[in-house]
């Protein structure tokens, strides 16, 4: 008896570190957003519930009007931003498209600014278009800055603005 719940919590500590074992045997996708920079941000995308058949799905990279749900993620922190059953592929069926679009913005910018600018300006840090591919060649684990791995993704701005720790590269300047 004590060999089987020795196993048992062997194997849910096992589970806990690997989301495309779990896609692919439980068919449950945990997207976390990596913060890597000093400052705290905050995340849009169609992916943070609650979900809307009339929301702007890409190729449409507009921002809504109405202030959308965000994530905010601490500096040098992480935060699940999906964490569901229906798994990415069945997401990307339901919204008819091969891109998913994830906004980044400046949460102390979003504070003193207010929606209205942030839309009216475009006042994006990033904004990662993401294929399933994507998503899955960096383990359901996106970052801001963009990593070296992350190169290949299609952003705007491009990869290179943001040296790694979130200020724009003196080479832009």
């Amino acid at each position: 008896m004590k060999h089987s719940i020795v196993i048992g919590i062997a194997f849910c500590l096992t589970l806990s570190g690997c989301e495309s074992w779990m896609e692919e045997h439980l068919g449950r996708t945990i997207v976390d957003f990596q913060n890597n920079t000093e400052y705290e941000i905050s995340v849009y995308s169609i992916l943070i519930p609650p979900y809307s058949l009339h929301t702007i799905i890409y190729p449409d990279t507009s921002l809504p009007f109405a202030i959308p749900r965000v994530v905010d993620v601490k500096a040098g922190d992480y935060q699940t931003i999906y964490d569901s059953r229906t798994n990415l592929e069945d997401f990307y069926k339901e919204y008819s498209t091969d891109t998913i679009s994830l906004f980044v913005f400046s949460t102390e910018l979003m504070h003193t600014a207010g929606w209205d600018s942030i839309r009216n300006f475009y006042a994006v840090l990033q904004r990662y278009d993401i294929s399933l591919n994507d998503f899955r060649s960096m383990f359901y684990h996106p970052t801001f800055p963009p990593t070296e791995e992350m190169r290949n993704i299609k952003m705007w701005p491009p990869y290179g603005t943001y040296d790694s720790t979130g200020q724009v590269n003196a080479l832009i300047r």
